[in-house]
């Protein structure tokens, strides 16, 4: 699935939401096609890939007839697989190591390390894991931002920051999550005239919470 995780399934398993997807000739080697994929929004480092998930491209012919452009299973296909190892400790200091693998549509496999710059080359093919920055990806709040909730409890109603944040994991992805919660009386709900809640004052009290926080 694509959808940069605005559904569901891709709030509830990152590692499974394809973000991007790009096919192009390498600039480099005009007659060599690169395929890139992007998962794991807004991935930091130390992020690692999910060992269930199988990465496929899968590579038909197209044939264009008048103005539309017909899709569906055609004998030929190719089919290139990436796939992860669970992430192991390597090396004295006990650092964390991904191992990962790509097999080509020969059949043959092409393994390699995550996040190891050169990637590895073989049966035709380079292959690389690892983070790389998007410039086009617009979804992600602003740089240095973080999620705060404002909670209006129901009349009789309790529940503690601690207790909301916890009922958030699981629920929300990580990068959705409040990182803090500010309860506010109904009362006390900057609103407009017409009843809309004003965001820049919730946003303005936030701010200056966080200011007088040590």
């Amino acid at each position: 699935m694509s959808d940069h995780f605005s559904g569901p399934r891709a709030l509830a398993g990152p590692a499974a939401d394809i973000t991007d997807l790009w096919a192009f000739p390498s600039p480099q080697r005009p007659d060599h096609l690169v395929l890139a994929m992007g998962v794991q929004p807004a991935a930091m480092p130390g992020a690692r890939f999910s060992e269930a998930i199988t990465c496929r491209f899968r590579l038909r012919p197209l044939t264009i007839s008048g103005a539309s452009f017909p899709f569906a299973p055609e004998a030929e296909e190719l089919v290139v697989d990436c796939g992860f190892a669970a992430p192991g400790p390597a090396g004295s200091n006990g650092t964390l190591v991904q191992d990962a693998w790509c097999k080509v549509p020969s059949g043959e496999t092409v393994r390699f390390v995550v996040g190891d710059a050169q990637g590895a080359t073989g049966a035709g093919v380079r292959a690389y894991a690892g983070l790389r920055a998007d410039p086009f990806f617009l979804d992600v709040p602003a740089w240095g931002e973080s999620v705060q909730a404002v909670v209006v409890l129901r009349e009789a109603g309790a529940a503690s920051e601690a207790e909301l944040l916890e009922w958030c994991k699981g629920r929300i992805a990580s990068f959705k999550r409040p990182k803090s919660v500010l309860f506010v009386a109904e009362s006390e709900m900057p609103r407009t005239a017409t009843g809309k809640i004003q965001h820049r004052v919730l946003r303005d009290r936030l701010a200056a919470r966080a200011k007088a926080v040590p």
